[in-house]
């Protein structure tokens, strides 16, 4: 498994992204959206997207062969050992693709209505955040357990059909803990940075992790210069090293310490 987490998304500039995402011909959303921001985060994640199936296909047009199952998440048509899921919050975006299905999610840790978790948390995940008295530590470990859980009905490929209380996270240190998954599910988490949770899970079987941080603006040139020097001339396969990567770390459960 790839991880791609791309930082810094304001410093990337929205009509270099449209540029760009629109000669590589990814559909996207955008000319509905209005919002800047969004529009950035979205336009940045289908390129982080094209950017991963490049990478393991050689196949500029590739982002044309995704569509989506009938709960809507993304999958790559002809292609039944390639699985990729994309996530963004804040100033991260962040992708994962693997041969087998996974699903990743990224989260800012910022102040929110702890109440939500009645909605959509076990009894016993509530009553482990609640025994945390310091609410900072009540906060981040929150956010484990929504990124786990998210990472997991993602890469299920079900999204919300699952009901999210039918089955429990755990963690204890860094160890995690499950019951009642419909599938077996292997999740890593990534210190990408102190006020964000990065988690990510591959079902079926543990995979080995490969870890990328890039700025988005580092990345977007990168893949705008490589369309401006012309036609990819390679092949199915390639591993697209035109375009440079950097900060990379390979392990069964790796961690990002660029911050």
């Amino acid at each position: 498994m790839t991880i791609l987490a791309v930082k810094d998304a304001a410093s990337v500039d929205v009509g270099l992204l449209e540029t760009t995402v629109e000669a590589l011909r990814i559909p996207t959303r955008a000319r509905q959206m209005r919002a800047p921001t969004a529009k950035r985060l979205h336009l940045l994640g289908r390129l982080v997207m094209w950017f991963l199936l490049y990478k393991a296909t050689g196949h500029e047009s590739i982002a044309s062969e995704v569509s989506t199952n009938k709960f809507g998440k993304p999958v790559v048509n002809g292609y039944t050992d390639l699985h990729f899921n994309v996530s963004h919050s804040g100033g991260w975006v962040v992708g994962a693709i693997c041969d087998v299905p996974v699903g990743v999610d990224v989260e800012e840790i910022k102040p929110v209505d702890l109440a939500m978790m009645y909605d959509c948390f076990n009894e016993q995940e509530i009553v482990d955040i609640l025994e945390r008295k310091n609410p900072q530590d009540r906060l981040r470990y929150f956010y484990d357990i929504w990124t786990l859980k998210e990472s997991y009905v993602k890469a299920n490929g079900k999204g919300l059909a699952i009901p999210t209380k039918d089955f429990v996270i755990r963690k204890t240190g860094s160890r995690i803990h499950t019951f009642g998954l419909e599938t077996p599910a292997y999740f890593s988490q990534y210190h990408i940075n102190p006020q964000y949770i990065l988690s990510s899970c591959c079902l079926a079987r543990q995979a080995p992790i490969q870890t990328i941080v890039r700025r988005a603006a580092e990345l977007t040139e990168a893949i705008y210069h490589k369309i401006a020097d012309g036609p990819s001339t390679q092949g199915a396969g390639s591993s697209g090293d035109s375009i440079p990567i950097s900060k990379q770390k390979t392990g069964s459960e790796s961690n990002c310490l660029e911050y």
